[in-house]
């Protein structure tokens, strides 16, 4: 009898086993991807398979194509494709096939890459009228900048003139790149619900932290429908922050506008990436595209000495400096790092890479 007990406890126990395994673990397989315009034409695009919010595969789809990823069994499952000349499309699917139709982008009698937005009048409650009207020389030289050394059609917006918001201003030029400046008491951030609000033993974080500031719903257009706009704007944005002050006698802006400005004029090196992440924020994503093209060093943990010096004496920034030069010599930082202040819980704490 104990031998035939043994027995079905191994077999309950191989039994567990394979279900953990089955449910668990990523499994590789094939996806068919299918793109066509509104007319059923075929397209060529650049197609980003998701599992769970996670970058699983890219690839370059001419109207059909069969892709590998890897994922658990039961993941949420999306593909995003982009092309020149139509809308970014997104599109969920459950099994081992998507087809994706792409809307063309509308025409525009005069194209408009670029738009540099920022509050004129919050700039002078905020700096002074002398202030802020350097601020706005700077923004108008950058703008000038960009269209002399990089070609690119650009406006500087300074709301309450033809546009009262930032959303207004995007809705109708439809760039390609957005770039705020200034901090929220210049240009509000807007709200999105916290993600953590269905995660498994998360609850108590999403309640005492419910909405995140975010820049992206600035960067999607209103004839998008998507099931997340937050996630994937269809312009790339960028804020130049001034910090949460509401007066302020500094300079950061100037100086910020005039490191941008140099940066047209004589392009900086683009040859190597380094980043530091959080362990939960580590993820595939970091070894695609232009990571994958720079080279990403994703830095596992900063130096051993670090975890020694996470007192709260004082010397946190000094510690952050010398962290962020043990990533030299990479000419691109890529940074993902949160944490309460002083910040050492997560920014100490790096990559899981």
């Amino acid at each position: 009898m104990r031998l035939e007990y043994a027995a079905i406890a191994i077999v309950i126990i191989a039994a567990a086993a394979w279900l953990a395994y089955d449910n668990f673990m990523p499994r590789e397989f094939t996806v068919s991807v299918k793109l066509a315009d509104s007319q059923g034409l075929p397209i060529n695009a650049t197609v980003q398979l998701y599992a769970d919010d996670r970058l699983a595969a890219e690839a370059q789809v001419n109207g059909e194509a069969n892709v590998k990823i890897s994922a658990k069994k039961g993941a949420a499952l999306m593909a995003r494709a982009s092309a020149d000349g139509f809308i970014p499309t997104r599109a969920g699917f459950s099994g081992a096939a998507v087809k994706i139709t792409m809307q063309r982008e509308t025409a525009r009698t005069q194209k408009t890459d670029f738009v540099i937005a920022t509050g004129y009048a919050n700039l002078e409650k905020k700096y002074g009228a002398a202030l802020a009207n350097e601020i706005k020389t700077k923004i108008l030289e950058l703008a000038s900048a960009a269209q002399q050394y990089d070609g690119l059609q650009t406006q500087a917006i300074f709301l309450d003139g033809n546009y009262s918001t930032v959303g207004e201003a995007v809705n109708a030029l439809q760039p390609a790149y957005l770039l705020i400046v200034g901090g929220p008491a210049i240009v509000p951030f807007g709200e999105a619900e916290t993600p953590l609000k269905g995660a498994s033993g998360l609850g108590f974080v999403a309640m005492q932290d419910p909405t995140v500031p975010t820049d992206n719903d600035y960067g999607v257009f209103p004839a998008a429908e998507y099931d997340c706009n937050e996630c994937y704007p269809d312009v790339a944005v960028g804020r130049l922050p001034d910090g949460n002050d509401t007066k302020s006698e500094s300079r950061i802006l100037v100086d910020l506008l005039n490191y941008a400005i140099a940066a047209h004029e004589q392009k900086p090196v683009l040859d190597s990436m380094a980043s530091l992440v959080s362990k939960d924020s580590y993820g595939g994503h970091l070894h695609y595209s232009l990571y994958s093209q720079l080279g990403n060093r994703v830095v596992d943990a900063p130096p051993n000495y670090f975890r020694a010096m996470q007192a709260s004496d004082g010397r946190e920034a000094e510690r952050l400096a010398i962290m962020l030069a043990s990533l030299g010599p990479a000419s691109a930082l890529f940074l993902s790092v949160h944490g309460s202040s002083p910040p050492w819980p997560q920014v100490f704490s790096a990559s899981d890479g």
